[in-house]
């Protein structure tokens, strides 16, 4: 485009605030493609000549959804989607090629519309006729030109049980596709049916894209399988319209690397990107999985009392990996803990580890609770029986969906955070379990700050810092979605607040973690660069040496605009997993004035910007100076710091 107003995603399918499907259309002699801001439901419709030429912008009022879908006749007319007009009852802007120029030819936007209708967040044209969803009123309107060349209502499509008619919508003549809340209606003559999901598989998103042939409809779940997506196609039968296909590519992953230290070398190592840092191995996620779109999550590390192996226990959407990394180069896949029976999958999965067992939860997951695994099982499993499927040891049911658990090996003290999916529990904040007998945790009590939100995670300790009013009691510092949040624990029975600070440009506080001194505080925000809060990977840094006035003393900005996920801190160095940006390693010798001193790329093929891609976290804390990094799509990898004087 020739010009492209900040914040504006020009002819993506997917905008920040759902999907969006309607993007681009060959209307009015031109090519047309709607330029669309989510974050203020604002949009341009930008027009290319057949030569290619940009001859023509249209801008809609702000907040309206000016563009949101597209839809028209390469000879004439284009019609534009503003389901955001008039307290969202929506409406579509009719335009049409005149001696050269796009001029207004109506609005339609029928009278009885009902705020929150949403008309023209989706649309169809076929012989004629403009398709037109208003889900929030359950229907679609059908629009025709009558003899005076204007554009009138000619009938609504109802379906019996539909909750939201009008999602999405496909036509191919006189048969119309409908998308519904997790459904489709097909509407054929006189007869309607309704299209469900084929399976439990197809669920998530089914019925968000559409689409309609001679023979054969097709219904899509963008959402199934880890968000890989899935195409369910129906054909009619004697019985009626059956489903009877699914559309499922394979997915693309990277090989494993094993075998020997690849080196970095003039900014490389193999195709990764790369300062200061070696590849030990790649164990690649096609090794670690067996379930279509499986991706990995968080991940942290154990060593073997008995034999002095390190292990990486690597959570996946699906349940936690186990990999043996006694030689680094040659990591060994032995086994898995899939997710609690009856509870689905998991974009959010994390572990810790206390006393050689793990505890492992899971948000947006049903029931999961908290699984218990003792991991002294992982030294007597045979090569011939890898993978193994193992089975809990122990679980802990006193949470349903739970966001993270911290574990404070000091006191035995697990913290279960974010517990609101499935069913809250002390307000989605901190709930305390006794975990002293690992086997057998019992719930020790609540803590949670009413002026914040819920826990999205949290670090706590013995606490031996500065500040002589707390030492040796057990604190918490809480990412709380909004603000940092400080607690002393000591007294399960009467936990207490001791500061909540807030920082400027807030759009999700998301995680930290002390210096070993206790007298900084390094966190991050997820969103701030997602949102164009900031241009680069932000660091707060909070001084905590007087822990009842926490003071936000700089905001540390790196080079690439990748969003920030999960810092760790040993030493004097932080090990940042900044998603798309990978792993980078900052110098805290100067706590307020960090230095990069070291990076590795786990996504070579990303582009450092915002996004949810490549690294989700770290664990630096092997003994071996070995550090593990989880990365979404690509795996595990193992590499090594050079360690520099910065």
């Amino acid at each position: 485009p020739s010009s492209l107003q900040p914040g504006y995603e020009f002819g993506g399918a997917y905008a920040r605030a759902g999907f969006r499907t309607q993007a681009m259309a060959f209307a009015a002699g031109h090519m047309a493609v709607s330029a669309f801001n989510a974050e203020t439901n604002s949009g341009a419709v930008h027009f290319y000549a057949p030569s290619g030429e940009e001859t023509t912008i249209l801008r809609g009022t702000e907040g309206e959804g000016f563009g949101y879908a597209l839809v028209g006749d390469f000879g004439d007319p284009i019609f534009i989607g503003v389901p955001g007009a008039d307290n969202e009852r929506g409406a579509v802007d009719v335009y049409v090629l005149r001696d050269g120029m796009l001029v207004p030819d109506g609005r339609l936007a029928p009278d009885d519309l009902e705020p929150r209708s949403g008309l023209g967040r989706t649309l169809a044209w076929s012989d004629g006729v403009l398709y037109a969803g208003a889900s929030g009123m359950n229907t679609v309107l059908r629009f025709v030109q009558n003899d005076a060349g204007q554009w009138e209502e000619m009938e609504r499509l109802i379906a019996p049980e539909a909750r939201s008619l009008g999602t999405g919508v496909a036509v191919h003549g006189d048969r119309i596709l409908a998308g519904d809340r997790g459904s489709a209606w097909l509407f054929d003559g006189d007869q309607i049916t309704h299209l469900e999901a084929p399976s439990g598989r197809a669920q998530r998103g089914f019925g968000v894209g559409l689409a309609v042939a001679a023979e054969a409809v097709a219904v899509a779940s963008p959402s199934a399988d880890y968000e890989e997506g899935i195409v369910s196609v129906f054909e009619p039968t004697e019985n009626g319209w059956e489903a009877t296909g699914t559309l499922a590519p394979d997915v693309s992953f990277l090989a494993s690397i094993r075998g020997t230290q690849v080196d970095c070398e003039e900014g490389k190592a193999a195709l990764f990107e790369c300062d200061n840092v070696d590849m030990l191995s790649l164990l690649s996620a096609e090794e670690m999985t067996s379930e279509r779109g499986v991706k990995m999550t968080d991940i942290w590390g154990w060593e073997d009392p008995e034999t002095g192996h390190e292990w990486v226990l690597i959570g996946r959407t699906d349940g936690t990996a186990f990999v043996n990394i006694a030689d680094p180069t040659n990591p060994i896949y032995v086994g898995e803990l899939l997710r609690t029976e009856g509870s689905p999958g998991a974009a959010w999965r994390d572990v810790k580890v206390y006393k050689n067992h793990a505890f492992v939860v899971a948000d947006g997951s049903g029931q999961h609770g908290v699984q218990i695994f003792d991991l002294t099982q992982l030294r007597d499993v045979e090569a011939a029986d890898m993978p193994v499927t193992f089975e809990e040891t122990a679980h802990y049911d006193g949470t349903a969906s739970t966001h993270n658990i911290v574990i404070n090996e000091d006191t035995g003290f697990a913290y279960a955070v974010g517990n609101r999916a499935g069913g809250e529990t002390c307000n989605g904040q901190s709930h305390m379990i006794d975990i002293r007998d690992p086997a057998n945790p019992t719930f020790a009590g609540c803590f949670s700050e009413a002026q914040s939100g819920g826990t999205h995670d949290a670090q706590c300790v013995l606490y031996h810092g500065p500040d002589a009013d707390y030492s040796g009691s057990e604190i918490c510092l809480s990412s709380n979605g909004s603000s940092l949040v400080i607690s002393d624990v000591t007294d399960k029975d009467n936990p207490s607040t001791v500061a909540l600070a807030t920082y400027p440009l807030t759009h999700y506080t998301h995680q930290g973690w002390l210096d070993e001194s206790h007298s900084y505080f390094y966190m991050n925000d997820e969103l701030d660069e997602m949102n164009g809060a900031v241009d680069r990977t932000r660091t707060l840094i909070w001084d905590v040496q007087d822990l009842d006035d926490p003071q936000l003393v700089n905001q540390f900005y790196l080079d690439s605009a990748a969003s920030d996920h999960n810092l760790y801190i040993d030493g004097q160095y932080m090990y940042q997993s900044n998603y798309q940006a990978g792993l980078r390693i900052l110098d805290i010798s100067d706590p307020v004035n960090p230095v990069e001193v070291g990076h590795f790329d786990t996504a070579p093929y990303a582009e450092d910007a915002a996004g949810f891609g490549g690294s989700w976290s770290n664990y630096p804390y092997f003994r071996s100076g070995v550090i593990a990094v989880s990365s979404r799509a690509e795996g595990l990898f193992l590499v090594r710091f050079r360690k520099v004087d910065s």
